[in-house]
């Protein structure tokens, strides 16, 4: 009995020390850019973002303001970032019936960022994301599951959108 608490315990310690030494951390954790790079998220937050048409890009700003303005709007943005979205549904997994069972969403953001006094073209950007989701016999099923996968998508494009803007003013400034 006490060889098997003995090896429990040491499995434990071997778990552990694993884990702290890979990098580990929580999942629902904060991680923000300024937890890790405080000048990097200082300039991420001299960004304004534009309004973005559409519900798609309700969500999209929303995320981007989460994570590129999480300390308020800026009060003398060096930058301005523009962005259009676009997405599209293929309907896949067709039964004999002729009926679609699963559907990919594919959503394209284009950014510009452009220079807050001059106006100016800094940079130019487009990132895609994929997502799928099931198409059900019920209607309402179905209408969740596509929300769902859109704001999938829209999450996905809100943190690519922040690592390859954060990328480019890193590069630049360097």
């Amino acid at each position: 009995m006490l060889s098997l608490r003995k090896n429990v315990l040491v499995g434990l310690l071997i778990a552990t020390c694993t884990l702290a030494g890979c990098g580990y951390h929580t999942v629902y954790g904060t991680h923000s850019v300024s937890e890790t790079n405080p000048s990097l998220s200082s300039q991420l937050n001299s960004i304004s973002i534009q309004p973005i048409a559409d519900k798609e890009g309700i969500i999209l700003r929303n995320a981007l303001l989460d994570r590129m303005n999480a300390s308020g709007k800026p009060q003398h943005p060096l930058y301005k970032m523009y962005i259009t979205v676009h997405s599209t549904t293929d309907k896949l997994g067709v039964k004999e019936s002729d009926t679609a069972t699963r559907a990919n969403l594919k959503m394209v953001a284009k950014v510009l960022l452009t220079d807050a006094e001059t106006g100016e073209t800094v940079w130019k950007d487009q990132q895609t994301s994929f997502v799928s989701y099931n198409i059900l016999e019920s209607t309402y099923a179905t209408v969740a599951a596509e929300n769902d996968a859109s704001k999938r998508g829209l999450t996905e494009l809100a943190d690519k959108i922040t690592l390859s803007t954060g990328l480019k003013l890193q590069h630049q400034n360097q």
